[in-house]
């Protein structure tokens, strides 16, 4: 309990959001718990958990915000995408 609370005024003080964190302690048993299920109906072959298009979208999606909450890498997408050109009008 005393490693929660340390752990809990350590993130507090960085201005990390809570939310996140009750949301991994809540469900992160549940999670455990499907991805056995799903690994035992494929005798452990974790190859359809990235092989069906909307468990692929979603893996895409995931990579894409963990890139996006990259400064650099959002800086230079935005320039690609047209937040950042000069000389172009709406």
């Amino acid at each position: 309990m005393v490693a929660f609370g340390i752990v809990g005024f350590i993130l507090r003080e960085m201005k990390y959001p809570m939310a996140p964190l009750v949301l991994c302690i809540i469900l992160g048993d549940l999670l455990d718990l499907n991805l056995r299920r799903g690994l035992l109906l494929t005798n452990g072959d974790p190859s359809p958990f990235f092989t069906r298009p909307i468990s692929a979208v979603i893996c895409l999606v995931i990579v894409l915000t963990i890139l996006m909450s990259i400064p650099a890498v959002a800086k230079r997408v935005r320039a690609v995408f047209g937040r950042g050109r000069v000389g172009i009008e709406p």
